[in-house]
């Protein structure tokens, strides 16, 4: 009984609230029919109500459920947000930092000239000159003298009014503006040039101006009230001196103030930072170049690449001086220096003058080598807002016009153009350049005003022109009107540098004198034209060449190749001297000789007609013409319109028995430029 009792105590919950069915079966077994009626109505009671405990339980769990559903969903909400404020907190404070680090960097770059409100009495404020106005009228002359220096090859300062940044947004309590934290941001991390100053009343009638870069002491300009602008354009060109050197030494060439260039230029190559100084020496060596002063502009330009080799102008200028003194191999040396240093690494350099600059060196890269189309696209390179091909004429007035400068520039290009059509023996393309050049100069010469401003460059176009002409006597063996030529325009370049004018990339004594000598010694007057070429450089090619000319003409064939051989080894690179060499030994028959010195030439210059010809002929005279053709063949490559390879291309033709194809060459020759002697040559074709 215990143990049951044990039991039951023992027994769960659930199951002692439950009912017994034995406890049940015996109570109702027992029991009257009213009583277990009774009984099971309770119990179904209990039942019912059971029921309705567990309905309420299931709806108060569904109602706990859903809350919890709604909680978790509520906590994941709020984590979003919280990420959400989160990362916007983040990119907030990335722009901040990028806002200011994009602020110091700018800051830190700023190199501007930055022209500040002036200083002026209150008397003149109230007549309209404030601080600003006097500002302004500042700004404006620098920027005019900005714009007489755009054919810079520099890069210029910005220039802008310290007033016309300030974007009048407050910084909370502080009261400072974002413009003027900008400006001082500027002026603690970057290089900016500040122009200041003050205009104060000296006596009734007297007013003074004064201009400081960087609040050092500046100069003062006084004069009468009257006097106000010229004041200022004093003011801001004594600005521009000291704020932009070159710039300021290009404004006065173009004004042509050259003693005061000069004096200008060498104050600035004694002081000064180093790259300052360096570009003071091209200025020099430019300046003496335009007064024909070779050996000042070679001297000039040395000391500006010693004391700065990297400087790509520099050895530009070099390159420059060396070839109008007409010494080829210094002159290539240094312009292909020119082409690997310009624009490496340098910030100060106008993206258009870089690329002018290197095709000006490979212009005379390529002229050295005889590369006469390479010389020509080179050239048209150093002036690409024109285009030649479609009309030169209006292209190089629009040109003029773009850049507020003369048109000598192009000018000076046509002839070289057409100097360089010569060197392809295409004697008519350059007439037809003639023919547009006299243009140009009858232009110039009937303008006062652009003689003025440009006198020079005006002498330049009339001379490159004379030259050309002069190159086409010599081409063509006109040697009587190269002897009446040569003095006319030695006398011309005379009357110009007598009269302080110049003439720029001329050099008689490398250019006119040879010429002079090798038509003497042609006309047999050889004593005339020993005592004309000795008074030329021991150093020029063109020199040493002609004296050799000179000797075989008049049969010294010693003295001939020992000019040539001086030459030869002067110049390991130009293959001018072995191609004349090669033409004097055919002369003389030794062709073994002569073709060994074409193979020299053209592999010094692989693109030049000449020896490629040259070495033809030699082999025509070894008997081997259909070797020949394929000499001509390839020296057609470089000069299409040589009369004189045509006649020689149908003469190998007619030995090799071709004679219908010789036909063509020799019609094309006739139709082409000949020396007298090419054409009694082609008569006498059977």
């Amino acid at each position: 009984m215990s143990e049951e009792t044990s039991g039951a105590e023992s027994a769960p919950e659930g199951l002692r609230a439950g009912i017994d069915p034995v406890a049940v079966a015996l109570a109702l077994g027992g029991a009257s029919q009213t009583a277990a009626d009774a009984f099971l109505q309770d119990q179904r009671s209990l039942i019912d109500d059971q029921k309705h405990l567990v309905r309420l339980q299931t709806k108060e769990l569904a109602h706990e459920l859903k809350l919890r559903h709604w909680s978790l969903q509520l906590r994941h909400a709020s984590a979003i947000l919280k990420f959400a404020l989160e990362v916007s907190v983040a990119l907030v404070g990335l722009a901040l930092a990028g806002f200011i680090a994009l602020t110091v960097w700018n800051a830190a770059h700023a190199d501007g000239l930055i022209v500040e409100s002036f200083k002026v009495p209150r008397e003149l404020a109230e007549k309209g000159l404030s601080g600003d106005v006097v500002a302004t009228q500042l700004l404006d002359r620098l920027s005019a003298l900005q714009a007489q220096s755009a054919n810079n090859i520099q890069t210029p300062s910005n220039i802008s009014s310290s007033w016309s940044d300030d974007l009048k947004v407050e910084i909370p309590e502080t009261g400072v503006s974002l413009g003027e934290f900008n400006r001082y941001l500027r002026r603690w991390l970057g290089r900016e040039t500040h122009i200041s100053g003050e205009v104060v009343r000296l006596q009734a009638d007297t007013i003074e101006i004064t201009a400081r870069v960087n609040s050092e002491a500046g100069q003062s300009f006084s004069g009468s009230d009257g006097d106000f602008h010229a004041l200022v354009a004093k003011a801001a060109e004594a600005v521009y001196a000291d704020t932009q050197p070159t710039r300021y030494g290009n404004v006065l060439n173009a004004q042509g103030r050259l003693a005061e260039q000069e004096a200008f230029l060498l104050a600035h190559t004694r002081t000064g930072p180093e790259p300052q100084r360096a570009w003071a020496y091209s200025g020099l060596s430019a300046l003496s170049s335009r007064r024909n002063k070779t050996a000042d502009a070679l001297r000039y330009a040395r000391a500006g690449v010693a004391l700065s080799p990297g400087f790509g102008f520099g050895w530009f200028r070099v390159a420059q001086a060396l070839d109008r003194g007409g010494a080829l191999q210094g002159a290539l040396d240094a312009a292909k220096k020119s082409v690997s240093l310009t624009g490496n690494g340098s910030t100060d350099l106008l993206p258009i003058a870089v690329a002018q600059g290197k095709a000006a060196a490979s212009k005379l890269i390529a002229g050295a080598l005889g590369d006469f189309e390479q010389q020509i696209e080179q050239g048209a390179a150093t002036f690409p807002m024109i285009d030649f091909a479609a009309d030169p004429v209006t292209q190089t007035r629009q040109a003029q016009t773009a850049t507020g400068g003369s048109p000598a520039g192009p000018i000076g290009y046509q002839g070289e153009l057409a100097a360089a059509r010569i060197g392809q023996h295409d004697l008519a393309a350059a007439r037809q350049i003639l023919a547009q050049e006299s243009f140009f100069i009858a232009a110039l010469n009937a303008d006062p005003a652009a003689a003025r401003r440009g006198q020079t460059n005006s002498g330049n176009a009339a001379y490159f022109y004379r030259s050309v002409e002069l190159a086409l006597a010599m081409e063509t063996g006109s040697w009587g009107l190269v002897r009446k030529m040569v003095p006319a325009m030695e006398a011309y370049v005379a009357s110009r540098t007598a009269a302080g004018l110049g003439s720029q990339s001329i050099n008689l004594q490398a250019e006119l004198w040879p010429d002079l000598a090798l038509a003497q010694a042609q006309m047999g007057d050889f004593a005339a034209a020993h005592a004309q070429i000795d008074k030329t450089p021991s150093d020029c090619d063109l020199c040493l060449r002609t004296r050799a000319k000179i000797d075989a003409l008049q049969k010294n064939f010693a003295g001939a190749d020992f000019w040539f051989a001086r030459l030869e080894a002067m110049e390991p690179s130009i293959p001018f001297a072995d191609e004349d060499w090669g033409r004097s030994l055919l002369a003389r028959g030794q062709t073994d000789a002569a073709m060994e010195k074409f193979k020299l030439a053209s592999k010094k210059g692989p693109h030049f007609a000449d020896p490629l010809e040259g070495w033809g002929e030699a082999l025509m005279a070894k008997n081997q013409s259909h070797k020949a053709l394929e000499k001509f063949a390839a020296a057609e490559k470089y000069a299409p319109n040589w009369g004189r390879l045509q006649l020689k291309w149908g003469e190998a033709l007619v030995f090799a028995g071709r004679r219908d194809e010789a036909a063509k060459h020799f019609a094309r020759a006739a139709q082409l430029d000949l020396t007298p002697a090419e054409k009694t040559e082609l008569r006498s074709v059977p």
